[in-house]
C-alpha cells in the first residue's frame, strides 16, 4: 500500500449520507424483482468461471459472494450496493474532499441524481462493478502521476485488470487516460502496471482461448448490423437526457470551461469526449446501448459541482434544486419498481413469479427448454428452484447456455418445450401465463443437438434449382449419446440455410435416408440431396448448415459457411 495514503476522517454529514444510501439500496435490492439479464447473471455465479459468453466473471463474482451473506434478491445485489457506496465516497475524495456541509451536500446531491448511479446502486449487471473500478483507477491514477511513485504504478496494474473482469468497456478507460498522458509512455513505472494488468488478466484470455473466443467474435462481428440513421439519432438523444437531464445547461456550460491544468481535468476531458465520440462511432455499427457511457456520471457529476461552486450562491441554489426535482422523479420510480403496476412499462420484465408459477404447474415435473431465450431461461430457473434450458435456433445469438453442456442430461426424457410463434405442431399448445406468450410442445423423447459439428463437402458444385442435387455432409457428434435423424414431428432434421450476406433467404431441408444415426462422440459422413426451391433468385450465398427438431428452425451447426452459387 503506497505510504501516502491518507484515510481521513469523512464528515459526519457524509457518513449519514452514505449509511442512508446503503440502507435505502439494500431494501430496494431486497424487494424489486430480479430483471431477466439478472437472473442470468445469478446463473453465472451458480458455475463460477474465469469468463462467460457475454461479459468477463466480475459480476458473477461479486453476486456469489452476495448470496454466500444474504438470501434472495438482497443478497445478489449486495455486491452491486456496496460497490455503489464505495463510489459514491471515492467521487467525494476525487471532488477534492469538500469539507464544507453546504459544499458536499451539493456536490452528493449532484452524484444522487444522476440516473445510472441510482440504477446501478441495486441492479446487479456488470456495468456496476465497472462503475467502481472505472473511478478506482481514475482516482489511482491521478495519484500515480501526481507522486510518480512505484507502489501507485503497481495499484493502477492491479485496477487495469479489475476494468477488464468487470466488462471489456473497461479497456476504453485505460486508452483514453493514457491518451490524455500519453508521455506515460516514457514512464517504465506504467510498463510494469501494462505488465501486472495483463498477467492477472491471463486466466481470462486462457478461458477465451479454449472457448474459440465466443465473447470476442460475439462483440465484434455479433452485433454488426447494416447502418440505420436511428441508431445514431437515437444515440445522440439518449446521451443528451440520461445524465440528469436538468443539468443539461450546467453541463453544457461546465464543459466549455473544463480546462487542462490538472491531471484529473486533462482526464476528464478526454474521457468524456473519447467516449462519447466512440459510441457514436459504434451506431454506424449498430444499436448503441445507453449504459454503455454510464462511466461519465462521475466527471460530469464533479465538472458541474465546480462549475456550480465557481459561480455564485445563486447558481448553487438552482443546481441544488434540479439536483432535489431529479431525485425525487427517480424516487418515485424505484418505488413502482417494488409495487408493479400492471400499467407500468417494467411489468412485463419484472413481474415474473405469476408465469412461473403457472409454467411450473404444467411441466408436472419435467424439465422445462425454452426456445431462443436465456432470459426466459434465468427467470425460471431463478423463482422455481427448477432447472431450465434453452435450445437456440438460426433466428437468435449464442449464449452462455450454448456453452454449458447440461442439455446433454435430457436424452431421451419427457420434457415440455417452451417456444415462440416459429414454432409449429399439431400438438403444440398456444398459452397465456401471467403477462407471458408461449407455445408448448410435449416431447417424450428429447435428443440435443446444439453442439453437433456439421459442414457440407468443401468442393460442392453450383446448385441448381428445381432438381435434387447431390450433397456430402460431414461431422462430429460429441454427445454420450447417438442422435437419430428420423421421421415425425419432434426428430431431428438436416438443413441447409442459404444467407445473402446476413439475411437468411431460406431454409432448405436435406433429404436423407430415414433413421439415419449420428453415433456418440465419433465422426460421420452423410450423402443427401437438395433440391433449391424456385422462388429462390440465381446467385451467390453463404451455405451453413442445420440441425434441429421439425416443429422449429433449425440452430446454426457450422463453424463457418461455405461460399456456393445457384444456378
Amino acid at each position: 500500500m503506497p505510504t501516502d495514503m491518507k484515510f481521513k476522517m469523512i464528515p459526519s454529514w457524509l457518513g449519514w449520507i452514505l449509511l442512508a444510501s446503503f440502507a435505502v439500496n439494500l431494501v430496494q435490492a431486497g424487494f424489486t424483482p430480479l430483471d431477466p439479464d439478472e437472473a442470468y447473471y445469478w446463473m453465472y455465479s451458480l458455475k463460477p468461471d474465469f469468463g462467460y459468453f457475454d461479459h468477463p466473471p466480475a459480476v458473477a463474482l461479486f453476486i456469489k459472494a452476495g448470496t454466500w451473506l444474504l438470501p434472495g434478491t438482497a443478497g445478489i445485489r449486495l455486491g452491486t450496493v456496496l460497490l455503489n457506496t464505495i463510489t459514491l465516497l471515492i467521487s467525494w475524495i476525487l471532488a477534492g474532499r469538500p469539507d464544507d456541509k453546504r459544499a458536499g451536500i451539493l456536490f452528493m446531491a449532484i452524484l444522487l441524481s444522476m440516473p445510472f448511479l441510482q440504477v446501478y446502486a441495486f441492479i446487479a449487471t456488470p456495468d456496476a462493478p465497472l462503475l467502481f473500478f472505472s473511478v478506482l483507477y481514475i482516482f489511482i491514477f491521478d495519484r500515480a502521476l501526481t507522486t510518480n511513485k512505484t507502489s501507485w504504478f503497481v495499484l493502477l496494474g492491479v485496477c487495469m485488470a479489475a476494468l477488464l473482469y468487470s466488462k471489456y468497456h473497461g479497456l476504453l478507460v485505460i486508452l483514453f487516460l493514457l491518451f490524455a498522458h500519453f508521455r506515460l509512455l516514457l514512464n517504465y513505472r506504467f510498463y510494469l502496471a501494462g505488465i501486472i494488468g495483463v498477467l492477472l488478466f491471463l486466466p481470462h484470455l486462457y478461458w477465451q482461448y479454449i472457448h474459440d473466443f465466443p465473447s470476442f467474435k460475439y462483440h465484434l462481428k455479433g452485433r454488426d448490423d447494416p447502418y440505420e440513421l436511428k441508431h445514431t439519432i437515437t444515440y445522440i438523444i439518449n446521451q443528451l437526457v440520461i445524465f440528469s437531464p436538468l443539468f443539461l445547461p450546467y453541463t453544457i456550460r461546465a464543459m466549455k470551461q473544463l480546462s487542462a491544468d490538472t491531471v484529473l481535468n486533462k482526464s476528464f476531458r478526454v474521457l468524456i469526449y473519447g467516449f462519447l465520440l466512440f459510441f457514436l462511432y459504434t451506431t454506424f455499427k449498430g444499436h448503441a446501448e445507453p449504459q454503455w457511457t454510464a462511466v461519465l456520471s462521475i466527471p460530469f457529476s464533479i465538472i458541474v459541482w465546480k462549475y456550480a461552486m465557481t459561480h455564485g450562491v445563486a447558481v448553487q441554489k438552482k443546481v441544488f434544486s434540479l439536483a432535489v426535482v431529479t431525485i425525487s422523479i427517480l424516487a418515485i420510480a424505484r418505488i413502482v419498481l417494488i409495487i408493479q403496476p400492471e400499467t407500468t412499462g417494467f411489468s412485463l420484465n419484472m413481474q415474473h413469479k405469476t408465469w412461473v408459477e403457472e409454467l411450473k404447474q404444467r411441466a408436472n415435473g419435467r424439465p422445462v427448454i425454452f426456445q431462443n431465450s436465456y432470459r426466459n431461461a434465468s427467470v425460471y430457473s431463478y423463482y422455481s428452484g427448477e432447472k431450465a434450458y434453452t435450445i437456440t435456433d438460426r433466428d437468435y445469438r449464442k449464449n452462455q447456455f450454448d456453452i454449458w453442456d447440461d442439455e446433454k442430461d435430457l436424452f431421451g426424457k419427457k420434457v415440455l418445450i417452451v417456444g415462440n410463434q416459429s414454432m409449429h405442431c399439431d400438438g403444440c399448445e398456444n398459452v397465456r401465463f401471467g403477462l407471458k406468450n408461449f407455445v408448448l410442445a410435449n416431447v417424450d423423447s428429447f435428443q440435443a443437438f446444439g453442439k453437433i459439428v456439421l459442414m457440407p463437402e468443401s468442393d460442392l458444385p453450383a446448385l441448381s434449382r428445381n432438381i435434387e442435387n447431390p450433397m456430402s455432409i460431414k461431422g462430429y457428434n460429441p454427445y454420450p449419446h447417438a442422435v437419430v435423424i428420423g421421421p415425425g414431428d419432434h426428430s431431428l432434421r438436416i438443413s441447409a440455410l442459404l444467407y445473402h450476406k446476413t439475411d437468411l433467404v431460406q431454409e432448405i431441408p436435406l433429404i436423407i435416408p430415414e433413421n439415419t444415426i449420428l453415433n456418440a462422440q465419433d465422426s460421420f459422413k452423410i450423402e443427401g440431396l437438395i433440391r433449391i426451391p424456385q422462388s429462390v433468385p440465381p446467385g451467390k450465398y453463404d451455405l451453413i448448415m442445420g440441425l434441429g427438431m421439425k416443429i422449429m428452425p433449425a440452430s446454426k451447426n457450422s463453424p463457418k459457411g461455405l461460399a456456393v452459387v445457384v444456378n
